[in-house]
C-alpha cells in the first residue's frame, strides 16, 4: 500500500499523529490511510460501525430535521422527525415488511404498524385499542375517561361486548345491529333480553324454572316429596297410610303453567296432597288424593292448581 502524502494539515501530540491528506481523508504518522466517516454539505451522513471496520453499507442520516438510519439504501432502523414530532422504530419504508412502533407526539398517539396497515396497538390520550383498525375493524376499545370496554366492528361503531362501568351498564350481543342482545343494569338490578330465547336444559328465574321438569320413580312410603317446578312427575310408590305427601309448588309462581302428575304404584297405594292441593274443575273444592292408574293434568290458574283426574282406559 502506497504511503499517502504527509502534506497539509495535521494533529500531532507525540504520537501517533493525526493527519489531513485531502478533504476527509486521513493518516496516522505513519501514513496509514484512517476514516473518519463523516460527510458535510446539505446531509450529512455518519456510517455505522463493527468493531473497527465501517459498514460502508449502513449510517447514520441526518436530512432536514429528520434524523434517520439507513441500511443497504433501504431507510429502516430508527426515524427521528422533529419537525412533525413523530418517531419510528422499525421496519418503516419497506411496505413488504411494515412492522413498527410510532410515537406520534403531535397527535398524543403510539401506535404499531403490522402487513395490513396501522394495527395492534394504539394508546392515546385516555384510551387504548388493541386490535386490526383498517380492512375488518375488529379491535377492542379500553376507554379509561368513559370508564368503558368495548368490541367494535365498523370505526365508530361498537358491538359484541360493552361495559360501561361508569353507568354500571354491561351489554353483549348485536345492540347496533339486530339488536339481539343481554343487558345487565346494575343500577335498577334488572336483566334485559331482546330476541328469541332459546333454552337447552334446566333454568331457574326467580324461583321458576323455564324449562319443564321429567321426573320418574317417585317414592313417598317413608317422606314426603316436594314439586318445586312445572313438569312431568310419576309415582311409582304411594303411601296408603296417609302420613306422608305429595307436596305442589305456590301456582302463584307458575301462572300458565302445567303439571302433570301420574300415580303408577302397582300396589294400589294413594297419594295424598299436601301443600297447595289442586282443586276440581270448579275451582270451589280440592282432591285429596290421587289414586292409582289415575293422571293429572293441573294449571295454574288464578292462583290456584285446577285440573281433573284422568282414569286409565
Amino acid at each position: 500500500m502506497a504511503i499517502p502524502s504527509l502534506l497539509g494539515s495535521y494533529i500531532d501530540q507525540t504520537y501517533p499523529r493525526l493527519v489531513q491528506t485531502s478533504g476527509s481523508e486521513f493518516a496516522d504518522g505513519l501514513g496509514n490511510p484512517i476514516s473518519i466517516g463523516i460527510s458535510g454539505g446539505t446531509d450529512t451522513y455518519i456510517p455505522l460501525w463493527s468493531g473497527s471496520n465501517a459498514l460502508t453499507s449502513s449510517f447514520l442520516n441526518q436530512s432536514g430535521s429528520v434524523l434517520k438510519t439507513t441500511s443497504a439504501s433501504i431507510d429502516k432502523g430508527l426515524s427521528l422527525d422533529f419537525a412533525n414530532q413523530k418517531y419510528t422504530l422499525g421496519d418503516y419504508i419497506n411496505s413488504n415488511n411494515q412492522f413498527k412502533l410510532i410515537v406520534d407526539d403531535a397527535n398524543s398517539l403510539i401506535s404499531t404498524t403490522d402487513n395490513f396497515g396501522t394495527n395492534g396497538l394504539q394508546i392515546g390520550a385516555g384510551y387504548t385499542n388493541i386490535g386490526f383498525f383498517t380492512g375488518t375493524y375488529a379491535y377492542l376499545g379500553i376507554n379509561g375517561g368513559n370508564g368503558t370496554i368495548q368490541t367494535f366492528d365498523t370505526p365508530s361503531t361498537s358491538n359484541g361486548l360493552s361495559l360501561d362501568f361508569n353507568n354500571n351498564i354491561y351489554k353483549i350481543g348485536s345492540f347496533n345491529g339486530n339488536n339481539t342482545q343481554i343487558v345487565i343494569n346494575d343500577i335498577s338490578s334488572s336483566i334485559a333480553l331482546s330476541g328469541s330465547v332459546l333454552i337447552s336444559g334446566s333454568a331457574t328465574l326467580n324461583g321458576v324454572t323455564l324449562e319443564p321438569a321429567s321426573v320418574d320413580n317417585i317414592n313417598i312410603s317413608s317422606s314426603n316429596y316436594n314439586i318445586t317446578s312445572w313438569g312431568v312427575y310419576r309415582v311409582t310408590v304411594g303411601d296408603n297410610t296417609l302420613n306422608y305427601n305429595l307436596n305442589l309448588p305456590d301456582p302463584t309462581l307458575f301462572p300458565g303453567y302445567e303439571i302433570s302428575i301420574i300415580n303408577s304404584d302397582r300396589s294400589s297405594n294413594v297419594c295424598q296432597f299436601g301443600t297447595n292441593p289442586p282443586y276440581r274443575l270448579s275451582g270451589t273444592s280440592t282432591w285429596d288424593n290421587i289414586e292409582p292408574n289415575i293422571m293429572m293434568i293441573l294449571k295454574s290458574i288464578g292462583g290456584k292448581w285446577i285440573g281433573p283426574k284422568i282414569p286409565e282406559s
